[in-house]
Protein backbone atom coordinates (compact mmCIF):
# COMPACT_ATOMS: atom_id res chain seq x y z
CA UNK A 1 0.00 0.00 0.00
CA UNK A 2 2.13 2.69 -1.02
CA UNK A 3 -0.08 5.80 -0.73
CA UNK A 4 -0.07 9.54 -0.11
CA UNK A 5 2.61 10.59 2.76
CA UNK A 6 0.98 11.82 5.68
CA UNK A 7 3.47 15.06 5.12
CA UNK A 8 1.75 15.48 1.89
CA UNK A 9 -1.79 15.34 3.56
CA UNK A 10 -0.94 17.50 6.69
CA UNK A 11 0.06 20.11 4.15
CA UNK A 12 -3.18 19.94 2.16
CA UNK A 13 -5.28 20.85 4.97
CA UNK A 14 -3.37 23.52 6.28
CA UNK A 15 -3.73 25.22 2.98
CA UNK A 16 -7.45 24.65 3.33
CA UNK A 17 -8.09 25.88 6.22
CA UNK A 18 -5.29 28.85 5.61
CA UNK A 19 -7.80 29.99 2.62
CA UNK A 20 -11.03 29.80 4.45
CA UNK A 21 -9.46 31.90 6.92
CA UNK A 22 -8.17 34.85 4.53
CA UNK A 23 -11.89 34.41 2.79
CA UNK A 24 -13.20 35.20 6.40
CA UNK A 25 -16.14 32.82 6.10
CA UNK A 26 -18.29 33.97 8.74
CA UNK A 27 -19.62 30.34 9.28
CA UNK A 28 -18.05 28.38 11.64
CA UNK A 29 -17.63 24.31 11.15
CA UNK A 30 -17.75 21.63 13.56
CA UNK A 31 -15.79 18.48 12.39
CA UNK A 32 -16.58 15.32 13.33
CA UNK A 33 -14.97 13.24 16.49
CA UNK A 34 -15.77 9.65 15.02
CA UNK A 35 -12.65 7.73 14.77
CA UNK A 36 -14.17 4.44 14.50
CA UNK A 37 -14.50 1.41 11.37
CA UNK A 38 -18.47 1.16 10.74
CA UNK A 39 -17.85 -1.33 7.53
CA UNK A 40 -14.99 -3.79 6.74
CA UNK A 41 -15.22 -6.38 3.96
CA UNK A 42 -12.19 -8.44 2.04
CA UNK A 43 -12.71 -9.66 -1.47
CA UNK A 44 -13.86 -13.49 -1.94
CA UNK A 45 -11.59 -16.21 -0.99
CA UNK A 46 -11.85 -19.24 -3.01
CA UNK A 47 -15.54 -17.61 -4.57
CA UNK A 48 -16.47 -17.19 -0.64
CA UNK A 49 -17.32 -13.68 0.89
CA UNK A 50 -16.36 -14.31 4.50
CA UNK A 51 -18.19 -11.89 6.99
CA UNK A 52 -16.03 -9.90 9.03
CA UNK A 53 -16.58 -8.88 12.90
CA UNK A 54 -16.21 -5.74 14.06
CA UNK A 55 -15.16 -5.42 18.13
CA UNK A 56 -15.52 -1.83 19.13
CA UNK A 57 -14.56 -2.39 22.39
CA UNK A 58 -11.21 -4.63 21.48
CA UNK A 59 -10.59 -2.62 18.71
CA UNK A 60 -10.26 -5.86 16.83
CA UNK A 61 -11.69 -6.87 13.06
CA UNK A 62 -11.51 -10.89 12.69
CA UNK A 63 -13.69 -13.28 10.66
CA UNK A 64 -15.94 -15.33 13.01
CA UNK A 65 -15.99 -18.50 10.15
CA UNK A 66 -12.12 -19.37 9.55
CA UNK A 67 -10.65 -19.26 6.12
CA UNK A 68 -9.88 -22.90 4.56
CA UNK A 69 -6.18 -23.95 5.63
CA UNK A 70 -4.90 -22.87 2.21
CA UNK A 71 -6.31 -19.36 2.15
CA UNK A 72 -2.91 -18.21 2.73
CA UNK A 73 -2.17 -18.11 -1.13
CA UNK A 74 -5.34 -15.99 -1.62
CA UNK A 75 -5.01 -13.17 1.45
CA UNK A 76 -1.57 -13.16 0.83
CA UNK A 77 -2.34 -10.31 -2.14
CA UNK A 78 -5.82 -9.48 -1.44
CA UNK A 79 -7.92 -6.37 -1.61
CA UNK A 80 -10.48 -4.67 1.46
CA UNK A 81 -12.95 -3.89 -0.45
CA UNK A 82 -14.68 -2.30 1.91
CA UNK A 83 -13.54 0.24 5.02
CA UNK A 84 -16.33 2.88 5.65
CA UNK A 85 -14.92 5.53 8.07
CA UNK A 86 -15.95 9.14 8.70
CA UNK A 87 -12.34 10.40 8.37
CA UNK A 88 -9.68 8.45 6.91
CA UNK A 89 -7.32 5.29 7.91
CA UNK A 90 -3.56 5.20 7.63
CA UNK A 91 -1.16 1.88 7.85
CA UNK A 92 2.00 2.94 9.21
CA UNK A 93 2.70 6.81 7.68
CA UNK A 94 0.67 5.97 5.01
CA UNK A 95 -3.01 6.94 3.56
CA UNK A 96 -4.64 3.45 2.80
CA UNK A 97 -5.40 3.30 -0.78
CA UNK A 98 -8.43 0.01 -1.60
CA UNK A 99 -7.12 0.25 -5.15
CA UNK A 100 -3.81 -1.52 -3.77
CA UNK A 101 -3.47 -5.29 -2.66
CA UNK A 102 -1.77 -6.08 0.75
CA UNK A 103 -0.73 -9.22 2.58
CA UNK A 104 -2.61 -10.55 5.68
CA UNK A 105 -1.24 -13.78 5.56
CA UNK A 106 0.32 -13.81 8.57
CA UNK A 107 -2.23 -11.71 10.64
CA UNK A 108 -3.64 -14.95 12.66
CA UNK A 109 -2.48 -14.81 16.05
CA UNK A 110 -2.79 -19.10 16.10
CA UNK A 111 0.17 -19.20 13.79
CA UNK A 112 2.36 -17.18 15.58
CA UNK A 113 1.76 -14.27 12.93
CA UNK A 114 0.13 -10.27 14.28
CA UNK A 115 -2.70 -8.16 13.82
CA UNK A 116 -2.46 -5.73 11.00
CA UNK A 117 -2.36 -2.08 12.55
CA UNK A 118 -4.75 0.50 10.90
CA UNK A 119 -5.20 3.83 12.93
CA UNK A 120 -8.41 5.78 11.88
CA UNK A 121 -8.13 9.67 12.20
CA UNK A 122 -11.37 11.91 12.43
CA UNK A 123 -12.14 14.65 10.43
CA UNK A 124 -11.44 17.24 13.32
CA UNK A 125 -7.76 15.95 13.40
CA UNK A 126 -7.46 15.61 16.99
CA UNK A 127 -9.12 12.08 17.81
CA UNK A 128 -7.72 8.73 16.68
CA UNK A 129 -8.08 4.88 17.09
CA UNK A 130 -6.09 2.25 16.40
CA UNK A 131 -7.59 -1.45 14.68
CA UNK A 132 -6.01 -4.76 14.61
CA UNK A 133 -7.34 -6.87 11.84
CA UNK A 134 -6.92 -10.63 11.84
CA UNK A 135 -7.68 -12.81 9.32
CA UNK A 136 -8.67 -16.31 10.85
CA UNK A 137 -8.05 -19.61 8.58
CA UNK A 138 -7.96 -23.34 9.63
CA UNK A 139 -5.12 -24.85 10.98
CA UNK A 140 -6.23 -27.83 9.64
CA UNK A 141 -7.61 -29.11 6.54
CA UNK A 142 -11.36 -29.85 7.86
CA UNK A 143 -12.08 -32.83 5.25
CA UNK A 144 -9.41 -35.10 6.24
CA UNK A 145 -9.59 -37.61 8.44
CA UNK A 146 -6.78 -38.14 11.10
CA UNK A 147 -6.50 -41.22 12.87
CA UNK A 148 -3.95 -41.53 16.37
CA UNK A 149 -2.97 -45.08 17.87
CA UNK A 150 -4.92 -45.04 21.26
CA UNK A 151 -3.37 -48.16 22.43
CA UNK A 152 -0.59 -50.81 21.24
CA UNK A 153 -2.15 -53.63 23.19
CA UNK A 154 -5.69 -53.63 24.60
CA UNK A 155 -6.08 -56.76 25.49
CA UNK A 156 -2.39 -57.61 26.64
CA UNK A 157 -2.02 -59.88 23.47
CA UNK A 158 -4.53 -62.27 24.88
CA UNK A 159 -7.21 -61.54 21.80
CA UNK A 160 -6.41 -62.77 18.72
CA UNK A 161 -9.90 -63.54 16.94
CA UNK A 162 -12.87 -61.92 15.55
CA UNK A 163 -14.56 -59.94 18.28
CA UNK A 164 -17.46 -56.83 18.08
CA UNK A 165 -17.27 -53.23 19.37
CA UNK A 166 -19.88 -50.70 20.38
CA UNK A 167 -20.21 -47.41 21.49
CA UNK A 168 -22.45 -47.50 24.82
CA UNK A 169 -23.48 -44.78 27.34
CA UNK A 170 -19.76 -42.97 27.08
CA UNK A 171 -17.74 -46.16 26.86
CA UNK A 172 -16.41 -48.32 24.33
CA UNK A 173 -16.99 -51.73 24.45
CA UNK A 174 -15.16 -54.83 22.74
CA UNK A 175 -16.64 -58.17 23.10
CA UNK A 176 -14.49 -61.01 22.51
CA UNK A 177 -16.86 -64.02 23.94
CA UNK A 178 -19.45 -64.40 25.25
CA UNK A 179 -17.49 -64.08 29.05
CA UNK A 180 -15.59 -61.56 28.74
CA UNK A 181 -15.42 -57.45 27.32
CA UNK A 182 -12.79 -54.83 27.34
CA UNK A 183 -14.17 -51.20 28.20
CA UNK A 184 -12.59 -47.70 27.97
CA UNK A 185 -13.91 -44.10 28.28
CA UNK A 186 -14.69 -42.92 25.01
CA UNK A 187 -13.14 -39.45 26.29
CA UNK A 188 -9.57 -41.54 27.14
CA UNK A 189 -9.10 -44.50 24.99
CA UNK A 190 -5.84 -45.56 26.14
CA UNK A 191 -6.84 -47.50 29.59
CA UNK A 192 -8.98 -50.39 28.58
CA UNK A 193 -10.51 -52.62 31.77
CA UNK A 194 -11.38 -56.20 31.80
CA UNK A 195 -14.44 -56.97 32.36
CA UNK A 196 -16.90 -60.22 33.33
CA UNK A 197 -19.80 -60.85 31.50
CA UNK A 198 -22.79 -62.71 33.32
CA UNK A 199 -25.85 -63.98 31.44
CA UNK A 200 -24.99 -64.69 28.29
CA UNK A 201 -24.87 -68.29 26.72
CA UNK A 202 -21.52 -69.75 24.87
CA UNK A 203 -23.87 -69.87 21.50
CA UNK A 204 -24.12 -65.91 21.43
CA UNK A 205 -23.55 -64.56 18.24
CA UNK A 206 -20.89 -61.52 18.63
CA UNK A 207 -21.56 -59.94 15.55
CA UNK A 208 -25.16 -59.31 16.48
CA UNK A 209 -24.95 -57.22 19.29
CA UNK A 210 -26.96 -53.61 18.60
CA UNK A 211 -27.17 -50.47 20.55
CA UNK A 212 -30.37 -49.17 21.17
CA UNK A 213 -31.74 -46.77 23.22
CA UNK A 214 -29.38 -47.26 27.02
CA UNK A 215 -28.81 -50.86 26.55
CA UNK A 216 -27.33 -53.69 23.98
CA UNK A 217 -29.57 -56.47 22.38
CA UNK A 218 -27.90 -59.86 21.26
CA UNK A 219 -28.93 -63.06 19.58
CA UNK A 220 -28.14 -66.66 19.70
CA UNK A 221 -27.89 -69.07 16.83
CA UNK A 222 -30.85 -70.43 17.77
CA UNK A 223 -32.89 -67.69 17.78
CA UNK A 224 -32.92 -66.11 21.28
CA UNK A 225 -32.80 -62.79 21.80
CA UNK A 226 -31.11 -61.25 24.83
CA UNK A 227 -30.71 -57.89 26.53
CA UNK A 228 -27.85 -55.97 28.44
CA UNK A 229 -27.96 -53.61 31.43
CA UNK A 230 -26.26 -50.11 30.90
CA UNK A 231 -23.37 -51.04 31.60
CA UNK A 232 -23.66 -53.78 29.13
CA UNK A 233 -21.89 -56.61 31.22
CA UNK A 234 -25.31 -57.79 32.89
CA UNK A 235 -27.33 -59.53 30.52
CA UNK A 236 -30.80 -61.47 30.20
CA UNK A 237 -32.87 -63.01 28.22
CA UNK A 238 -36.08 -61.88 26.94
CA UNK A 239 -39.47 -62.88 26.06
CA UNK A 240 -40.40 -63.32 22.31
CA UNK A 241 -43.48 -64.36 22.57
CA UNK A 242 -42.21 -67.30 20.81
CA UNK A 243 -41.12 -65.51 17.82
CA UNK A 244 -37.76 -67.14 16.77
CA UNK A 245 -34.91 -64.18 16.12
CA UNK A 246 -32.41 -64.46 13.29
CA UNK A 247 -30.62 -61.32 13.19
CA UNK A 248 -31.16 -58.17 14.20
CA UNK A 249 -30.68 -55.29 11.39
CA UNK A 250 -30.78 -51.87 12.86
CA UNK A 251 -32.17 -49.29 16.07
CA UNK A 252 -34.78 -47.15 14.67
CA UNK A 253 -36.42 -44.19 16.49
CA UNK A 254 -39.57 -46.86 17.06
CA UNK A 255 -37.67 -49.89 18.00
CA UNK A 256 -35.57 -52.38 16.63
CA UNK A 257 -35.74 -53.81 12.72
CA UNK A 258 -34.54 -57.41 12.53
CA UNK A 259 -35.19 -61.01 11.05
CA UNK A 260 -37.71 -63.44 12.56
CA UNK A 261 -38.16 -66.92 11.67
CA UNK A 262 -41.54 -68.58 11.06
CA UNK A 263 -41.90 -72.57 10.00
CA UNK A 264 -38.79 -71.85 8.12
CA UNK A 265 -39.20 -68.96 6.55
CA UNK A 266 -37.77 -65.44 7.06
CA UNK A 267 -39.95 -62.33 7.96
CA UNK A 268 -38.50 -58.36 8.40
CA UNK A 269 -40.23 -57.65 11.66
CA UNK A 270 -40.45 -54.32 14.21
CA UNK A 271 -39.40 -55.55 17.52
CA UNK A 272 -40.82 -52.79 20.41
CA UNK A 273 -39.01 -53.34 23.61
CA UNK A 274 -41.32 -53.44 26.92
CA UNK A 275 -39.02 -54.26 29.93
CA UNK A 276 -38.27 -57.94 29.85
CA UNK A 277 -40.28 -58.16 26.54
CA UNK A 278 -39.69 -58.06 22.77
CA UNK A 279 -42.75 -57.87 21.03
CA UNK A 280 -42.70 -58.42 16.76
CA UNK A 281 -44.41 -57.21 14.21
CA UNK A 282 -43.91 -59.89 11.32
CA UNK A 283 -43.96 -57.79 8.00
CA UNK A 284 -42.82 -58.66 4.44
CA UNK A 285 -41.09 -61.99 3.64
CA UNK A 286 -37.16 -61.43 3.48
CA UNK A 287 -35.76 -62.11 -0.23
CA UNK A 288 -32.45 -64.81 -0.03
CA UNK A 289 -30.16 -61.74 -1.51
CA UNK A 290 -30.54 -60.32 1.87
CA UNK A 291 -27.67 -61.37 4.07
CA UNK A 292 -28.09 -63.40 6.85
CA UNK A 293 -25.30 -62.27 9.33
CA UNK A 294 -22.67 -59.41 10.20
CA UNK A 295 -24.82 -56.75 9.33
CA UNK A 296 -24.43 -53.43 9.81
CA UNK A 297 -26.43 -50.23 9.43
CA UNK A 298 -26.57 -46.05 9.44
CA UNK A 299 -29.32 -43.57 9.86
CA UNK A 300 -29.60 -40.18 8.03
CA UNK A 301 -31.81 -37.89 7.48
CA UNK A 302 -32.53 -37.12 3.70
CA UNK A 303 -32.88 -33.45 1.90
CA UNK A 304 -36.61 -33.63 2.28
CA UNK A 305 -36.26 -34.46 5.73
CA UNK A 306 -36.94 -38.32 5.78
CA UNK A 307 -35.27 -40.65 8.25
CA UNK A 308 -33.38 -43.10 5.80
CA UNK A 309 -31.49 -46.42 7.40
CA UNK A 310 -29.10 -48.05 5.25
CA UNK A 311 -27.80 -51.54 5.67
CA UNK A 312 -25.05 -53.80 4.46
CA UNK A 313 -24.12 -57.35 5.37
CA UNK A 314 -21.32 -59.87 3.45
CA UNK A 315 -21.45 -60.52 -0.13
CA UNK A 316 -23.13 -64.22 -1.25
CA UNK A 317 -20.70 -66.75 -2.24
CA UNK A 318 -18.70 -66.13 -5.85
CA UNK A 319 -20.81 -62.81 -5.90
CA UNK A 320 -18.20 -60.11 -6.99
CA UNK A 321 -20.69 -57.25 -5.39
CA UNK A 322 -21.57 -56.83 -1.75
CA UNK A 323 -25.91 -54.58 -2.06
CA UNK A 324 -26.65 -52.31 0.36
CA UNK A 325 -30.56 -52.12 1.07
CA UNK A 326 -32.80 -49.49 2.96
CA UNK A 327 -35.90 -48.92 4.38
CA UNK A 328 -37.77 -45.59 6.08
CA UNK A 329 -39.69 -47.64 8.65
CA UNK A 330 -38.11 -51.11 9.13
CA UNK A 331 -40.67 -52.76 8.08
CA UNK A 332 -39.66 -52.68 4.17
CA UNK A 333 -36.44 -53.19 2.82
CA UNK A 334 -35.01 -52.47 -0.93
CA UNK A 335 -31.96 -53.08 -2.74
CA UNK A 336 -29.84 -50.76 -3.86
CA UNK A 337 -28.58 -52.85 -6.56
CA UNK A 338 -27.46 -51.44 -9.56
CA UNK A 339 -25.62 -52.99 -13.12
CA UNK A 340 -23.09 -49.76 -13.09
CA UNK A 341 -19.79 -50.53 -12.82
CA UNK A 342 -19.61 -48.30 -9.60
CA UNK A 343 -21.09 -51.04 -7.52
CA UNK A 344 -19.55 -51.46 -3.87
CA UNK A 345 -17.28 -54.38 -4.32
CA UNK A 346 -17.68 -58.12 -2.75
CA UNK A 347 -16.74 -57.35 1.70
CA UNK A 348 -16.92 -60.34 3.73
CA UNK A 349 -16.88 -58.29 6.99
CA UNK A 350 -18.46 -54.82 5.50
CA UNK A 351 -19.04 -51.65 7.75
CA UNK A 352 -21.50 -49.00 6.09
CA UNK A 353 -21.68 -45.48 8.14
CA UNK A 354 -22.96 -42.03 6.81
CA UNK A 355 -20.56 -39.48 8.26
CA UNK A 356 -19.24 -35.93 7.34
CA UNK A 357 -22.01 -35.71 4.78
CA UNK A 358 -21.27 -38.99 2.69
CA UNK A 359 -22.38 -42.68 2.95
CA UNK A 360 -18.57 -44.75 3.83
CA UNK A 361 -18.49 -48.38 3.72
CA UNK A 362 -15.40 -50.46 4.13
CA UNK A 363 -14.39 -54.19 4.67
CA UNK A 364 -11.90 -56.87 6.09
CA UNK A 365 -8.93 -55.50 3.75
CA UNK A 366 -8.92 -51.81 5.67
CA UNK A 367 -7.21 -50.64 2.75
CA UNK A 368 -9.81 -48.19 0.79
CA UNK A 369 -13.06 -46.39 1.78
CA UNK A 370 -15.79 -46.56 -1.01
CA UNK A 371 -18.16 -43.14 -0.95
CA UNK A 372 -21.42 -43.04 -2.16
CA UNK A 373 -24.44 -40.21 -1.72
CA UNK A 374 -27.04 -42.72 -2.42
CA UNK A 375 -26.07 -46.21 -1.84
CA UNK A 376 -25.78 -47.17 -5.41
CA UNK A 377 -22.79 -45.32 -7.07
CA UNK A 378 -19.79 -46.35 -5.20
CA UNK A 379 -16.20 -45.03 -5.84
CA UNK A 380 -13.11 -45.79 -4.39
CA UNK A 381 -11.48 -43.07 -1.96
CA UNK A 382 -8.18 -41.56 -2.99
CA UNK A 383 -7.36 -38.62 -1.04
CA UNK A 384 -8.27 -37.40 3.14
CA UNK A 385 -10.72 -39.64 4.00
CA UNK A 386 -7.93 -42.99 4.26
CA UNK A 387 -6.75 -45.40 6.17
CA UNK A 388 -2.89 -45.82 7.69
CA UNK A 389 -1.21 -48.69 5.59
CA UNK A 390 -0.59 -50.70 8.79
CA UNK A 391 -4.23 -51.35 9.24
CA UNK A 392 -4.02 -53.86 6.20
CA UNK A 393 -1.65 -56.12 8.44
CA UNK A 394 -4.51 -57.12 11.33
CA UNK A 395 -5.94 -60.22 11.13
CA UNK A 396 -9.64 -59.06 12.43
CA UNK A 397 -11.04 -55.67 12.83
CA UNK A 398 -14.18 -54.12 14.15
CA UNK A 399 -15.69 -50.61 14.62
CA UNK A 400 -17.65 -48.16 16.10
CA UNK A 401 -18.58 -44.07 16.35
CA UNK A 402 -18.93 -42.23 19.20
CA UNK A 403 -21.22 -39.20 20.36
CA UNK A 404 -18.09 -36.97 19.10
CA UNK A 405 -17.90 -38.55 15.98
CA UNK A 406 -14.44 -40.17 16.91
CA UNK A 407 -14.38 -43.57 14.52
CA UNK A 408 -13.20 -46.39 16.76
CA UNK A 409 -11.02 -49.43 15.09
CA UNK A 410 -9.96 -52.21 17.03
CA UNK A 411 -7.59 -54.96 15.38
CA UNK A 412 -6.27 -58.01 16.61
CA UNK A 413 -2.97 -59.98 15.06
CA UNK A 414 -1.98 -57.38 16.12
CA UNK A 415 -3.72 -56.17 19.27
CA UNK A 416 -4.44 -52.55 18.63
CA UNK A 417 -6.60 -49.72 19.20
CA UNK A 418 -6.89 -47.00 16.74
CA UNK A 419 -9.51 -43.58 16.42
CA UNK A 420 -9.95 -41.09 14.40
CA UNK A 421 -12.24 -38.28 13.07
CA UNK A 422 -12.51 -35.73 10.24
CA UNK A 423 -10.71 -32.68 11.55
CA UNK A 424 -13.99 -30.31 10.95
CA UNK A 425 -15.73 -32.08 14.00
CA UNK A 426 -12.96 -30.83 16.09
CA UNK A 427 -13.67 -27.08 15.18
CA UNK A 428 -15.10 -25.06 17.43
CA UNK A 429 -18.62 -23.57 16.40
CA UNK A 430 -18.83 -20.15 16.44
Amino acid sequence: MRIKFLSALTGFFFVIFTVTACLGDPEEYTYSTDDTIHAFALDTVFGVDYKFTIDQHRALIYNVDSMPVHADTVINNILITTLTVAGYATSGDTIMDLSDSIDLSQTMVGLGGEPMKIRVHAADGIHTKEYSIEVRRHLQDPDSLVWKQMTASFSGGSVTGAHKTVYLNGQILTFTDYQTVYSTVATEGIQWAKQTLTGLPANIILSSILASGEVLYAVTDDGLLFKSDANGYTWGVMNTNEAKVQTLIASLHNGISGVVEEAGTRYFAMGTPAENTMEWTRENVVPATFPRKKITSTHYVTATGLDKYLSIGPAAQNDTITYAWFTYDGQSWADLSTASVYHLPAMENPTVLHYAGSIYAFGDTLSTFYSSIDGIIWNAVERKVMFPESFTEAAHYSFTIDADNYLWIVLTDPDEVWRGRVNRYGFLKP
